[in-house]
Order: structure tokens, then C-alpha cells, then sequence
């Protein structure tokens, strides 16, 4: 019976061994395994990152582009209005030009007129002073068109110069 102890102690001894090296063996397999699963996550959450770094990139971009757009309409907007708005200053000028050269010509004739009776009344001193007073009226009136001509003009220039420098401002 010793004999049999003796070799079931070398059995059981040699059968730890083979256990204890069986465990060590799958111990490195399983750190391997480990290590690779954690190497996967890690690599899963940096492309997780990245996706998510793409989004909002595409999300500023788009973005980015909607305000570009609304930029242009805005910009094309106020552009239209400082036409529309140059137009109707020309036109008003226009307008008002008209009316004085229709106001001055009816005083014109009026004073023409009162000059032309007093010289068949024989009133040729008043005729005289009339005539100068005409006179007077046309010179005033070539100055008062100039100097409206000048500033109609300076609008104008202040006008197309906003247009070209894309201010929005209008006068």
C-alpha cells in the first residue's frame, strides 16, 4: 500500500503541475483576450468620437451655408431697395424740377405782361423797372436750376457710391 501512496502522490502531484500550468497557460490566453477586447473598445470609442466629430461638422457647415445664403438674399434685397429708392429720388427731383420751371414761366409771363401795359400805358420808367425785374427773376431762376441741378447731382453721387461700397445704409 505504500507503493500505491507513494505513486498516487506522484499522480496527484504531477496532475497539480499540469493543472497549475494549464491554468497558467489560459491566464496569458485570457490577459490576451483582455487586452485585446479593451484595445477594441478603446478603438470603438475613438471612431465613435470621429463620427461624432463628422456630424457636427457637417452640421456648422450646413449652417454655415444657410446664413450664407440668407447673407446674399439680404444683401440682394438692400440692393433693390437702394435702386428702388434712387429711382423715386430721380423722379421726385424730376417732379419738382418740372413744377418750378412751371412756376417760374407763369410768373415770367405775368411780369411780361404787366410790362408790355405799362409801356402801352405810357409808363416807361415802371416798363423799365419791370424789364429789370424780369431780368433779375431769369438770372435768379438760371442760379436756383444750377444749384438744384448740383445738388440733385451730389445725391445721385452719394448714392451710387453707397451702391458700390454694398453699404445697406440709404440716405
Amino acid at each position: 500500500m505504500k507503493v500505491y501512496a507513494t505513486t498516487y502522490k506522484a499522480c496527484f502531484l504531477q496532475a497539480e503541475e499540469v493543472l497549475e500550468q494549464f491554468l497558467k497557460g489560459k491566464s496569458a490566453e485570457s490577459n490576451s483576450i483582455l487586452q485585446a477586447d479593451k484595445k477594441l473598445t478603446e478603438n470603438e470609442k475613438k471612431i465613435q468620437a470621429e463620427k461624432k466629430k463628422t456630424s457636427e461638422l457637417e452640421q456648422e457647415k450646413a449652417t454655415f451655408k444657410k446664413q450664407q445664403a440668407e447673407m446674399k438674399r439680404t444683401i440682394e434685397n438692400n440692393r433693390k431697395s437702394q435702386e428702388k429708392y434712387m429711382k423715386e429720388m430721380k423722379e421726385k427731383m424730376e417732379k419738382e424740377r418740372k413744377q418750378q420751371q412751371q412756376e417760374f414761366n407763369r410768373t415770367l409771363d405775368c411780369r411780361m405782361q404787366e410790362q408790355k401795359y405799362l409801356l402801352e400805358k405810357g409808363h416807361k420808367v415802371k416798363a423799365e423797372l419791370m424789364a429789370k425785374t424780369v431780368e433779375d427773376m431769369k438770372k435768379k431762376n438760371t442760379l436756383e436750376r444750377d444749384a438744384n441741378i448740383q445738388t440733385q447731382k451730389a445725391l445721385l453721387d452719394q448714392c451710387k457710391k453707397l451702391k458700390s461700397s454694398n453699404s445697406c445704409t440709404l440716405l
